[in-house]
């Protein structure tokens, strides 16, 4: 992974940086996810501070945004917001196929003489 971390009229801050970096890390292990390139921007307008957050991977693309007067408050929101993003891509991922097609969904569907029904049956919760 790649952080490409700027300030839009700030000064540098590398403690900054490497606890954005130790976070971003974080989140992407969880939820097994592994970016080509991440980008951290954060920019002042008066009393604001917005941390904007783009990640892309390999099939998918991952842009959050967030304001706050702090600055640690703000990309700690944006990565918040990141985090229901990649849960959301991770669960679809994993849960697309269909119930009803797999052997599971098929043999629930047999009735006691071992015969083939074609009647729906509801889904089981995952």
């Amino acid at each position: 992974m790649r952080l490409n971390c700027q300030f839009k009229g700030l000064h540098v801050s590398q403690s900054l940086q490497s606890y954005a970096a130790e976070q971003i890390d974080q989140k992407l292990a969880k939820y097994e996810f592994k970016p080509l390139k991440v980008n951290l921007t954060f920019t002042k307008q008066r009393h604001l501070v917005t941390a904007e957050l783009y990640v892309l991977g390999q099939r998918f693309s991952f842009r959050a945004q967030a304001k706050n007067p702090d600055f640690e408050t703000a990309f700690d929101s944006a990565l918040v917001k990141l985090g229901r993003q990649l849960a959301k891509t991770k669960g679809k991922v994993q849960h697309h196929k269909s119930f009803e097609k797999s052997a599971y969904g098929k043999v629930r569907q047999l009735n006691p003489q071992l015969e083939y029904s074609y009647e729906p049956v509801k889904k089981r919760a995952v």
